[in-house]
């Protein structure tokens, strides 16, 4: 069943311990707060502060002087019935895009209905739900070490089709690795190898290694889709829209929406791209800076509740 390409991804999940673990998002979120009260007081600060999104701050983005030396627009992205757009369109300067503007877009491409999907992502989404339907496979991505169960190659092809699923076609993942890897930061503009820890697990979250790993590569696609089309030149709430390490609002939308459609579009129960704790370690890390609106357009308000 296995065959010999080879590829990519990076390690999200991990072993929540006081010890160093090889771990979720290379050591971040297991030391992260995880009671209420040491969370509430860690988004507080942020909370005051105006949203910097484009919906309730839609001035921002229609200002040149203030957003980007680049013009963008919310309809610089068409999602139409049965095609896919071409985002690095050659006859086109729409690319890259703003983050926001993006994140939107990407979410209409794999929310609208499947008979509306062009035929590229129908066949990568079926392939997708025929993998995750194969008990072989499920059960060799269930073992406690990958290396010894799945090739890379395999592997690369179900990354390149969750890619086209998702995110147009336009993550250049050309390999895929079983390992470890070095640095949290998405610092290139690709090709991408993607690396996931073959034996990382987190036993408190309660799903399945299997499960785990696949919501660790499509994390990590959300991410490098993102480093790959958003403009870097934007100014006005780029770190808050897109951060360092490659999460932020843009990141969140996304991956909101990928949780919302898992079992439609995968046939899978449950994905959990560890949402709240990359949250809550980034925003501890500096690395975010979420506001009241964020908090509960992300579903987590009730962190904010006294007593929860």
């Amino acid at each position: 069943m296995f065959s010999t390409l080879r590829s990519i991804i990076s390690a999200i999940v991990g072993r929540t311990t006081s010890v160093p673990s090889p771990s979720i998002l290379h050591g971040r979120p297991t030391q992260a707060p995880t009671s209420r009260h040491e969370i509430r007081e860690l988004l507080a600060s942020a909370l005051s502060e105006k949203c910097s999104c484009e919906i309730c701050s839609s001035a921002e983005y229609s200002n040149q002087a203030t957003l980007c030396p680049v013009e963008h627009a919310p309809t610089d992205i068409i999602i139409q019935p049965c095609r896919q757009p071409m985002l690095q369109d050659p006859e086109t300067d729409l690319w890259p895009y703003n983050a926001m503007h993006l994140a939107r877009a990407t979410v209409r491409y794999f929310t609208r209905s499947i008979k509306q999907f062009d035929k590229y992502q129908r066949m990568s989404a079926a392939y997708c739900r025929n993998m995750f339907q194969d008990e072989e496979f499920m059960g060799a991505l269930n073992k406690e070490d990958c290396r010894n169960t799945l090739n890379e190659g395999l592997m690369l092809i179900l990354v390149r089709n969750l890619g086209q699923v998702f995110f147009f076609g336009e993550v250049n993942v050309v390999e895929f690795r079983w390992g470890e890897k070095d640095d949290k930061s998405v610092d290139t503009d690709g090709p991408y190898t993607m690396t996931i820890h073959p034996t990382a697990y987190d036993e408190e979250v309660g799903t399945p290694r299997s499960m785990q790993r696949i919501g660790a590569i499509l994390h990590e696609l959300t991410r490098l889709f993102l480093r790959a089309n958003s403009c870097a030149c934007c100014m006005w709430a780029s770190t808050d829209n897109f951060n360092q390490v490659g999460r932020g609002r843009a990141w969140h939308i996304i991956a909101k929406a990928i949780e919302e459609a898992d079992h439609f579009l995968l046939s899978l129960d449950y994905i959990d791209l560890r949402r709240q704790a990359c949250l809550i370690a980034d925003v501890q890390d500096n690395f975010d800076r979420p506001s009241l609106h964020d908090i509960r357009a992300y579903g987590f308000a009730d962190l904010l509740e006294e007593g929860a």
